[in-house]
């Protein structure tokens, strides 16, 4: 294994919000992933459920980040926690990293980042990735001017590696981006015994602001269980899962 360190990589970290340039680098790195043959499941939405158990203490009390209102509620959130993880777009399922924030990264002296810590790798929509990482890395101001710029960036690198053609004006697509937002609850429910107190906070406003300026959990409870209407047999941009596996080795920005 290498030392990261000797050459001249550092370590990224959930407090910082990151410059627009390394994002798209992150969102490349993300579009390789997402290119490849999906095999892997994982109990991941199982965990999510299990640490609203903590909702109370790590939620509503003393010492927590505020949250937004649309958040606050325990049973409506858990029900549209229930309900996003349901309605995935069956176009859009891959393999994912499951817990891409800036400090799951190493960034090299062309600042340029990598991620680390795959334990939560496991099949599901691109966009969970995408989202998660794209709110927690830019700050409030630069994720409200860049989203949709680097949305569209990362759809350009995913089919120039090989994954399914995308737009940023199909409206299924922008649809997953925003409620995949609902990965970022992860932070919220996240006690200061699993990450520093200064890191949860920066994560939870980040996140918070998003889940407002998108009606995240409006748009969740709006969405209809197992529309048929979502993909089509004939579908040109059906998931990754249904072309054979690439060969050759991953691309690193």
């Amino acid at each position: 294994m290498d030392d990261l360190r000797e050459k001249e990589y550092t370590f990224g970290s959930a407090l910082e919000a990151w410059p627009i340039g390394r994002v798209a680098a992150g969102v490349e790195q993300l579009a390789a992933l997402h290119a490849d043959y999906p095999w892997l499941t994982s109990n991941y939405e199982e965990v999510m459920i299990g640490f609203t158990e903590n909702w109370d203490q790590v939620v509503l009390g003393p010492g927590q980040p505020p949250v937004p209102a649309s958040i606050k509620n325990k049973e409506q959130t858990v029900a549209a926690m229930k309900k996003h993880f349901a309605t995935k777009n069956p176009r859009f399922l891959c393999l994912i990293h499951g817990d891409p924030h800036p400090g799951n990264t190493f960034i090299d002296k062309d600042d340029k980042p990598s991620f680390l810590d795959r334990q939560t790798v496991h099949i599901g929509s691109a966009f969970h990735d995408v989202a998660y990482f794209v709110v927690g890395a830019l700050s409030i101001d630069d994720r409200r001017k860049y989203e949709l710029s680097i949305l569209h960036y990362y759809l350009v690198k995913l089919a120039a590696l090989g994954g399914p053609t995308l737009t940023t004006n199909d409206e299924r697509v922008t649809e997953e981006y925003k409620k995949s937002i609902m990965a970022g609850i992860g932070w919220i429910l996240t006690p200061y015994e699993m990450q520093r107190e200064e890191c949860v906070t920066a994560m939870v406003e980040r996140y918070s602001a998003a889940f407002e300026d998108h009606n995240v959990i409006t748009l969740v409870e709006s969405l209809k269980d197992g529309d048929e209407d979502y993909v089509k047999e004939d579908d040109p941009c059906l998931l990754v899962a249904s072309r054979p596996p690439k060969t050759g080795g991953s691309v690193q920005v």
